[in-house]
């Protein structure tokens, strides 16, 4: 769906619908009015690779998830030494433990919710008025910086391919 229309911010860049300011190349310039559009990297993949992928960004994920909470857990046992010390009388620290129980809790319920939808791309459309076909730019590694792609009027226009996804351990053409 590409019905969202947008126009350059004084910048020059264009906010797109992931959220992202996508910075624009020399393509951009003469460009007045920009059809947006996001798409999930995952639609345009096999099943397998989405498995793989989602395997290994998970794991990641986890990596992280597990040197958060130990760094959580190695805050809350401080807090509970200093308690075994005879120094819980400070209010502070009681919402302080408290505080870092509710978010290793946190940790682990997101966790154990994750779902992965894969990098959203950024699309943007725009009417090539020199050539009078339309053409589309897409954020394939998902960052916002348009300056070195492509635009790609319709394949039947030019036999024009791209690669996607190929920073993310993909490629599709």
């Amino acid at each position: 769906d590409t019905s969202k229309v947008a126009k350059k911010e004084p910048d020059g860049s264009v906010k797109g619908l992931s959220g992202r300011s996508l910075k624009l190349g020399s393509w951009g310039e003469k460009v007045e009015e920009f059809r947006l559009g996001a798409r999930r990297l995952f639609e345009f993949m096999p099943s397998d690779l989405v498995k793989k992928m989602k395997s290994e960004r998970k794991q990641m994920v986890e990596v992280k998830q597990h040197i958060t909470a130990g760094e959580i857990q190695r805050a809350v046992d401080k807090l509970a030494g200093a308690a075994a010390k005879g120094d819980d009388s400070d209010t502070q620290k009681r919402f302080e433990k408290k505080d870092l129980e509710l978010q290793q809790a946190q940790l682990k319920e997101l966790m154990e919710k994750w779902d992965d939808p894969g990098p959203l791309m950024d699309v943007l459309m725009y009417h090539d008025t020199e050539k009078d076909t339309w053409r589309v730019v897409v954020d394939v590694d998902c960052h916002g910086d348009l300056t070195e792609a492509s635009p790609m009027a319709p394949f039947a226009v030019e036999r024009q391919t791209g690669v996607l996804g190929q920073k993310m351990g993909a490629e599709l053409t």
